[in-house]
């Protein structure tokens, strides 16, 4: 080990143990190291920008790209990031080894961004990130959740781009289209979480979760759509946006999973 990684692992254990975020910033150690990465794969750098050209309107120079990782901005390196698994004309193997060399390095550099489902991913803690948003994405697979999923993604996307009151409202979203993928009925939350509870999806002891949950979604909703002085409404935090994200996921995930709670008579609200 080089005397460089093993102060770099000093230094990511030390902001482990104090329970700091993982950044969104790429430094300069971790840009070389990608653009290595991509030498060394042989990747077709006029792909990739064509990608970018017709994906994002983005236009990035080609030629050597992956030698001039460390002159792009960082919008543009996670769109390069980003688009090599959708490069149609990488050689068999290449995305693969795309996808686990970038999860490798950025997790080696605590940098809050993970390939999942050749998708690149925006997270606050790897922990959280493994046990709650992995596993979330992985049951929401398939035409029976596509909207849900759809939204929770939409959520993680808001969250990185420093909204948190839409990323609050699309994760409640995505909760609301899990339970009408699941046959609860109703167009807004209260009445999919009481129906939720009354075919059993949902029982007594999950009350004071759901309740939190509901009162979350529509403070957010509130802060969103207010028109008055700033004065007067609440200001929403990126770390309010990343509660409501990793809870309505871990919730999900019990739903999608389909591990039943005990049916409520008709009328019994608890």
């Amino acid at each position: 080990m080089l005397p460089s990684e093993r102060a770099r692992e000093k230094r990511n254990a030390e902001l482990d143990a104090a329970s700091q975020p993982w950044t969104k910033e790429v430094d300069r150690a971790a840009r070389v190291r990608l653009g290595a990465l991509g030498d060394s794969l042989v990747i077709d750098e006029y792909s990739v920008t064509h990608v970018l050209k017709r994906r994002a309107g983005t236009y990035v120079e080609a030629y050597r790209l992956f030698s001039h990782l460390t002159t792009l901005s960082l919008a543009d390196l996670i769109d390069v990031i980003a688009a090599v698994p959708l490069v149609d004309e990488l050689y068999s193997g290449t995305t693969e080894e795309w996808i686990s060399g970038v999860n490798q390095i950025f997790r080696q550099h605590r940098i809050g961004y993970k390939f999942v489902d050749d998708e690149l991913i925006p997270f606050e803690d790897d922990e959280l990130m493994q046990n709650v948003i992995e596993p979330t994405l992985g049951l929401l697979i398939g035409e029976k959740f596509r909207e849900a999923r759809a939204s929770y993604k939409e959520a993680l996307e808001e969250i990185a781009d420093g909204k948190p009151g839409d990323a609050m409202t699309d994760a409640g979203r995505a909760l609301q289209q899990t339970f009408q993928a699941l046959g609860c009925e109703g167009k807004m939350l209260g009445p999919l979480l009481r129906d939720a509870k009354q075919k059993g999806l949902l029982g007594n002891i999950d009350a004071p979760l759901t309740e939190g949950i509901e009162k979350l979604y529509n403070w957010a909703s509130a802060n969103r759509n207010e028109l008055s002085d700033a004065h007067n409404s609440a200001d929403l935090l990126v770390e309010d946006g990343w509660l409501m994200i990793h809870v309505v996921g871990a919730l999900i995930q019990r739903l999608a999973a389909g591990t039943p709670r005990q049916a409520q008579p008709e009328g019994q609200d608890r």
